[in-house]
């Protein structure tokens, strides 16, 4: 029996980078082998992977012995990145030895449709988490993309006040809660936890999401979402700027330094911006019906 094995594929981007890489590995080599394995971590992530398609088993412990291994350790891929000035997904079909040529840059990760509550409709999402929907498994990392809780309050009274009829959901792992002061309520916090694959259901029929995770920008992306993205510039270049996502605003910032004012400013900027892109899509769809 032949078996192969990826590795490093524990968080949300890994999923909606790699599953398409090892996807295009399968194509070009898979059929040599028995039995396809995903190592990562039992986290919610895995739900990327299941709604991929490909014969593949998402295992959590190495299982024997290999024939082939590749590890799709991110900071590899972000070393080629640097080199070579490209997209994430480039590096990480390196590491896999396949041409990068149609592999998607965009994540396009869809769940399997199903019909929400009235009550998860039209919510406008916050994710200021730096942890957000990483495994709680993983080793701590310093909270290197968060802004001080204090500094976030300004973007929250915006989002009230531009959305008024709309309700605030804070979204991410389970233990993400804001702190007390900084206004949000318990009701506020109930959706922490949810699945990727319900998280990704609820982006679906969303206002909009303000986060500081790269995790849950890629998931957002892969929607479709209006989202406004605060990160470094680093992440930025290797696959954020690329992605064209005509919804996503971003704002490269330091969570030392940034200035809440301007990035307040940035925010009502972005309302403004899709505001006024959802009246050009009533319009043109009151114009097509008449």
């Amino acid at each position: 029996m032949k078996r192969a094995l990826f590795t490093s594929i524990n968080l949300i981007g890994d999923g909606l980078y790699v599953g398409p890489v090892a996807q295009k590995w399968y194509r070009e080599h898979g059929y040599e082998y028995d039995e396809i394995h995903l190592l990562t971590i039992p986290n919610h992530a895995r739900d990327i992977y299941n709604y991929m398609g490909m014969p593949w088993k998402v295992i959590f412990e190495k299982e024997g012995t290999y024939d082939t291994e590749i590890n799709f350790d991110v900071s590899k891929a972000f070393q080629i990145c640097d080199k070579k000035r490209c997209h994430l997904v480039t590096g990480y079909a390196e590491l896999a030895g396949v041409e990068p040529e149609g592999i998607p840059l965009v994540p396009n990760y869809k769940p399997e449709p199903r019909e929400l509550p009235e009550c998860m409709k039209g919510l406008v999402l916050l994710s200021l988490h730096s942890m957000s929907c990483a495994s709680r498994e993983n080793p701590p990392k310093p909270p290197n993309k968060m802004l001080p809780w204090e500094k976030c309050i300004p973007l929250i009274s915006t989002l009230r006040r531009e959305y008024p009829d709309s309700k605030l959901r804070v979204v991410g792992g389970r233990d993400d809660r804001v702190p007390e002061f900084v206004g949000l309520t318990e009701e506020e916090h109930e959706l922490l936890g949810l699945s990727i694959a319900e998280t990704a259901r609820v982006m679906q029929h969303a206002k909009m999401i303000i986060t500081v995770d790269n995790g849950m920008g890629h998931l957002a992306a892969s929607q479709g979402l209006n989202e406004f993205l605060m990160v470094p510039a680093v992440l930025a270049l290797h696959y954020i700027v690329p992605w064209g996502h005509k919804g996503l605003r971003t704002v490269h910032i330091d969570p030392v330094t940034v200035n809440p004012i301007s990035v307040n400013a940035h925010l009502r900027s972005a309302i403004r911006d899709w505001k006024f892109k959802d009246q050009e899509n009533e319009y043109a769809e009151y114009a097509t019906a008449n």
